[in-house]
């Protein structure tokens, strides 16, 4: 039998943590959003993923860019709160690349 029942496109691999930052999976409707939550570092990790100025952009601005080597959408939501939007079908990839870098700038700065 075939089961179409609704699945979060990153079920099974989120929360991720290293050190004080959190990299977890919201719903905010009808799309899917991933996003570091507000913690230390996050712009230190996503710095490592895009070639955007992220220390100049402002609360509430959003960029198309890429993000590892995949497009997609940075959103500042704070000071050091993103939301970071790509394709449903790299969802695994994002998280894999995000994690990686949210664990070497832990490792750097502790």
């Amino acid at each position: 039998m075939l089961d179409l029942s609704e699945k979060s496109p990153c079920a099974g691999m989120l929360p991720a943590t290293a050190g004080a930052m959190r990299l977890e999976e919201v719903n905010p409707g009808p799309i899917w959003a991933l996003a570091p939550n507000g913690d230390p570092g996050a712009t230190d990790a996503l710095a490592r993923l895009s070639t955007l100025d992220l220390q100049t952009m402002p609360e509430g601005a959003t960029a198309r860019s890429h993000i590892g080597h995949m497009m997609g959408h940075i959103t500042r939501l704070g000071a050091e709160d993103w939301r970071l939007m790509v394709f449903r079908s790299m969802a695994s990839t994002l998280v894999r690349e995000v994690k990686e870098a949210m664990h070497h700038v832990h490792a750097r700065h502790g």
